[in-house]
């Protein structure tokens, strides 16, 4: 007969599996492994962060695309298509890059360029040699003080929505 430890765990990790069938955003699977990019009601109904009033112009849309080009050429890169989130704040890089390009080499070319920083990112290297990317430039001393912990809260799930929505253009 089973302890009562083996049937706690059984039953909890039973309870886990039926209370995590949610809506997806998105869902990868390959050789029967499923990757759950997060529930599609993450973000609604959740305040957007604003842009601070005096947003350094490194961290407007223009300087983010300038900083980004740079970061590609130092990787020896080529941008299929790039673009900046502006619908809340921190602003992210995203896009495909043809080539193959992890985060830890988006990391080191970052590290290099004063003023940026790598805060975070998301990747997707396709089959076809293709990668796609959201990135966090800001540095987090940037943000605003009473909105860094909206800020964390909120980042790791933006960053997984802009790559299934990159990836569906």
């Amino acid at each position: 007969m089973k302890s009562p430890v083996t049937r706690w765990l059984f039953t909890a990790a039973l309870l886990g599996l039926a209370l995590h069938v949610t809506p997806l955003i998105s869902a990868e699977k390959k050789s029967e492994i499923t990757i759950d990019w997060g529930s599609a009601n993450e973000l609604s109904g959740a305040i957007p962060v604003p842009a601070p009033a005096s947003l350094d112009a490194k961290y407007t849309s223009e300087g983010l695309l300038n900083a980004f080009r740079a970061v590609a050429k130092r990787m020896d890169v080529r941008i299929r298509r790039v673009a900046v989130d502006t619908t809340e704040y921190p602003y992210l890089v995203h896009g495909v890059l043809d080539g193959r390009c992890s985060h830890r080499e988006m990391r080191g070319a970052m590290e290099v360029m004063p003023g940026y920083a790598y805060s975070g990112s998301t990747t997707l290297i396709l089959s076809n040699n293709q990668t796609y990317f959201v990135v966090n430039m800001n540095p987090t001393s940037e943000y605003p003080s009473d909105q860094r912990r909206a800020i964390g809260q909120r980042l790791s799930t933006r960053l997984k929505a802009l790559l299934t929505k990159e990836r569906g253009r």
